[in-house]
């Protein structure tokens, strides 16, 4: 056995330094072979909304009943079979409470609470099996608080297979011949919406146009009458939306914001909204070759379900 000298000591203590400055493994965006697919979707998990009603352990339960849904039957207005595993889960925002530190990376106070970022993993390393695309909402960038918009950033630079907006904050991918797009708090320009309307004309326009491929954009704001409020997005930023996508396949939104599941049309285009992840709600999407169904997630079980055709053209 050759000694433990003081240099050899030195030499494995700087290898681990060197080990450690390259940063997390990177996580490939899955691969979809064919038409068909799952995905889940959620918003508002709201990480530190209370330290006294443990909105901690009512996200954890969500997660559980994600983990645990797959092989369970669709009910029957969603048509026959068994959930598959998704092949992603997308969070529509209001990730924490308050946009601090602590609600996302967690913190010790008597025991560990886990902030968002522990839970929701981007590979399946979280208490969530499987991969995450989250947006950021209101919540996240209160008193205008970067921790949020910075750990999406850096959760990005991690995801192989996504086309990023210049500042690495928005995004894109395709499962199957479906495009996605991940447009955070909602489509705008400067400001709270860190130009992501720029980036969808740009997208599209690159990876969609002339195909009439399906395309699905997720962002917290949606169009009921409470989302559509002054104080969050403004007739004239909706209008620059619909005039960016009008042209396009778009089979669905999804979005968070309201805390109730539901769907609405907006310019004739189908939304839906998630509702709050910590009151155990989420979204279970499937995509075949010809059809869109869209069924809720309760603590109690299957809520509303929404089927449509699609025309899916590659």
């Amino acid at each position: 056995m050759r000694a433990v000298t003081p240099r050899r000591i030195a030499l494995l203590l700087l290898a681990l330094v060197l080990a450690g400055c390259a940063g997390p493994a990177p996580v490939k965006v899955p691969v979809v072979q064919g038409p068909e697919f799952t995905f889940f979707v959620a918003a508002d998990a709201h990480y530190g909304q209370s330290m006294w009603d443990n909105n901690e352990a009512s996200n954890k339960a969500n997660i559980d009943a994600m983990n645990a849904l797959p092989g369970s039957a669709y009910p029957a207005e969603a048509g026959p079979g068994a959930v598959a595993a998704p092949v992603g889960v997308l969070v529509a925002g209001d990730l924490t409470d308050t946009g601090e530190y602590l609600n996302w990376n967690g913190y010790w106070l008597l025991h560990r609470h886990d902030g968002f970022r522990c839970d929701f993993g981007i590979g399946g390393e979280g208490r969530i099996k499987y991969p995450v695309f989250e947006s950021y909402g209101n919540h996240d960038i209160t008193n205008n608080r970067t921790v949020v918009i910075n750990g999406i950033k850096e959760r990005n630079r991690r995801r192989e297979g996504l086309r990023l907006s210049p500042e690495g904050l928005h995004s894109s991918w395709d499962w199957g011949s479906v495009h996605f797009v991940n447009l955070n708090l909602y489509p705008g320009g400067p400001g709270t919406a860190n130009n992501s309307l720029a980036f969808l004309k740009d997208d599209l326009a690159q990876k969609v146009v002339g195909s009439h491929r399906p395309v699905i954009l997720f962002h917290h704001y949606g169009f009921d009458s409470f989302s559509c409020e002054e104080r969050w997005w403004t007739d004239a930023e909706r209008e620059a939306y619909y005039e960016t996508v009008k042209d396009y396949n778009v089979i669905a939104i999804f979005n968070g914001h309201l805390h109730a599941q539901d769907h609405l049309q907006w310019h004739g285009m189908d939304a839906f909204i998630a509702g709050k992840a910590a009151d155990g709600n989420f979204l279970v999407v499937r995509i075949t070759a010809d059809s869109l169904t869209v069924a809720c997630r309760t603590q109690q079980g299957w809520g509303q379900c929404w089927k449509k055709a699609i025309v899916q053209t590659p």
